[in-house]
């Protein structure tokens, strides 16, 4: 009998180490699943952010184009910040929607904030 008990064990320990290493293996699948769920979630919300936020600057720089149209003219700082808001729209994903809007901008003339905003006299 105890020459079959090194057998024996080495038999068992094959068997509890087989068992440990396939349970090991499910673990590590299923935290790679997970892993490329989260990383397939994560890139949905941030395509979302993006299009979102390109929504949104779109819709600015609509508003502060039409504003600019109706008054004919621009101040600097109107011009920089629609220079930067279209740089940042155009960086989420150039589609063409805008360059047509941002070349007109453009060529509106540029003046200082009493030139573009001139106050009335006061009574």
């Amino acid at each position: 009998m105890t020459e079959y008990l090194p057998v024996i064990i080495n038999a068992a320990l094959t068997l509890i180490v087989g068992v440990l290493a396939r349970k090991l293996q499910r673990s590590i699948d299923r935290a790679d699943r997970e892993k490329k769920e989260q990383e397939a979630a994560f890139r949905t919300t941030w395509n979302s952010l993006q299009k979102g936020m390109q929504v949104l600057l779109r819709d600015q720089l609509l508003a502060n184009y039409q504003s600019a149209r109706l008054r004919g003219k621009i101040t600097y700082d109107e011009a920089d910040t629609f220079e930067a808001m279209y740089r940042a729209y155009h960086d989420l994903g150039e589609n063409g929607v805008m360059d047509g809007i941002y070349e007109s901008f453009r060529q509106f003339p540029v003046g200082t904030e009493d030139e573009v905003y001139p106050q009335e006299p006061k009574k």
